[in-house]
């Protein structure tokens, strides 16, 4: 199957307060696995441009718009004018609220998806569920694992199974976020700390926990 131009691809624009970033990598993770390509402006560098221009155009380009709507989303600048622009391109809006947000503001009377901060899982399982949906609405086909869309993370893997504290995933692969630093849970974006390492007991052995001097 030949590999699609990002421009004919499913595109989603991720509208987030930068303090939720962590979250957002667990959102790209799981949109690219089905074969969205997950739009972050942050990720898009372009020197010399003006930052609401080029936002502007990524919400423009994007076939739907998500927005994390926390209690630092619905207080930031940025994504109250994100929103805006996603509601004058007349773009599909997908809210993933937090339960310690009370009202919608701007998006007052849009249908939203509950999530948990600390334990997202559901929520994006149904987000990517009802973009999927989207997708086949609009004829859009997709095309799963075939992207080479730039983001702030990288896969890591690693000689030891880690479990993750907040949802308890256990993987040999880790987010590493490139803006940070910091290790990742790719199901919840909880971060795991390096120099505090949860690993499986090995096999006829006792579990270990090991941390670095």
């Amino acid at each position: 199957m030949p590999h699609r131009k990002h421009a004919s691809r499913f595109r989603a624009f991720i509208s987030f307060a930068q303090q939720n970033h962590h979250l957002v990598h667990a959102i790209s993770a799981r949109l690219l696995e089905v074969g969205i390509d997950p739009v972050v402006a942050t990720e898009r560098r372009s020197p010399g441009v003006r930052l609401d221009l080029k936002v502007r155009r990524l919400i423009k380009e994007a076939d739907s718009f998500v927005v994390l709507l926390t209690k630092r989303g619905s207080q930031s600048r940025w994504v109250q004018q994100e929103i805006g622009a996603a509601q004058s391109y007349l773009k599909r809006v997908f809210v993933l609220k937090a339960r310690s947000v009370g009202t919608l503001g701007m998006l007052e009377g849009t249908e939203y998806l509950p999530f948990s901060v600390s334990s997202p899982e559901l929520g994006i399982q149904r987000l990517t569920s009802a973009l999927v949906d989207y997708a086949e609405e609009r004829r859009i086909k997709l095309y799963p694992g075939l992207s080479d869309y730039p983001t702030d993370f990288q896969i890591l893997h690693l000689p030891e199974s880690l479990m993750c504290r907040n949802c308890k995933h256990v993987d040999v692969h880790v987010f590493v976020c490139l803006r940070c630093g910091e290790w990742v849970c790719g199901e919840c974006g909880s971060t795991i700390p390096p120099d505090s390492k949860v690993r499986l007991p090995k096999a006829g052995g006792r579990k270990r926990t090991a941390s670095s001097s």
